[in-house]
């Protein structure tokens, strides 16, 4: 999971109701309109790119698109460091912030996109988003790909809509709305880690105190005490040897039965 659900309900709190209503409405009528949604699974990659950025990123999400002034999201964007061109790409201040690489439906597995999505991501430094889609199923990165939020367009709901303008429109992430939440789910992890280990711990010495007593118990349980076999030997003693009286009066018996009257 991206997100911890905590964190996640404390941001959606802070959304602008009225600009992300009139966003729900936006995108209700596009992109859950039954025969858009045919067209666009019949659409090419090429043909539909620029047309998605445009409704979903610009319409929807509160981008400007290049050329227009001031723009903050670009398409085919070059690498620094070869020719290879990205999909799409989120500006701040000049300087790319996300990348979006965008697939047709006859891509329905998004994984398989993350290879090329991230070798676009490593050549731009300040990039610490990474958006694949199909144009009906959308996933967004943080950093790596170790973990990811998918969202499909098609069949989404108001409150999962809410949790991607939360993510994705322009003004969280101009303010990296998405990064803090990261990074506030991962000290959270943390601190769960460390009180579960303390936890833990106290009870792994608790145990041993508990197993150090019961062993000593036993250790006394299972030993007599001097005063016990000094009792005991001596009564054993007692036992096999007759008393000096009894000696005498034996042997006195046996002379006077052998001696005739």
């Amino acid at each position: 999971m991206l997100f911890q659900k905590n964190i996640l309900r404390k941001y959606l709190a802070t959304l602008p109701a009225e600009r992300i209503d009139a966003a729900w409405s936006t995108f209700q009528s596009y992109f859950l309109n039954a025969d858009i949604q045919q067209n666009i699974l019949q659409s090419k990659e090429e043909q539909f790119q620029e047309g998605f950025l445009r409704e979903l990123f610009v319409k929807v999400l509160g981008y400007t698109l290049n050329p227009s002034p001031d723009f903050n999201l670009i398409t085919e964007q070059k690498n620094e460091t070869n020719s290879k061109k990205a999909d799409g790409a989120i500006l701040i201040d000049g300087k790319v912030v996300g990348i979006i690489e965008l697939k047709d439906h006859k891509t329905p597995d998004l994984s398989k996109v993350e290879t090329q999505a991230f070798g676009y991501k490593n050549q731009h430094p300040d990039a610490r988003l990474v958006v694949i889609s199909n144009f009906e199923k959308l996933r967004l990165y943080i950093d790596n790909t170790v973990e990811h939020i998918e969202w499909n367009l098609f069949t989404l709901k108001e409150q999962e809509f809410r949790e991607m303008y939360l993510c994705l429109a322009f003004e969280q992430v101009k303010q990296e709305t998405a990064l803090k939440m990261k990074q506030e789910s991962v000290s959270s992890e943390d601190q769960i880690t460390k009180a579960l280990y303390k936890d833990y711990s106290q009870f792994k010495r608790a145990a041993g105190e508990i197993n150090g007593t019961q062993a000593s118990r036993l250790r006394e349980s299972s030993q007599p005490t001097a005063a016990g076999e000094g009792t005991q030997a001596s009564r054993l003693r007692d036992s096999s040897q007759p008393t000096a009286a009894g000696e005498g009066t034996q042997a006195s018996r046996l002379r006077d039965s052998s001696q005739p009257t």
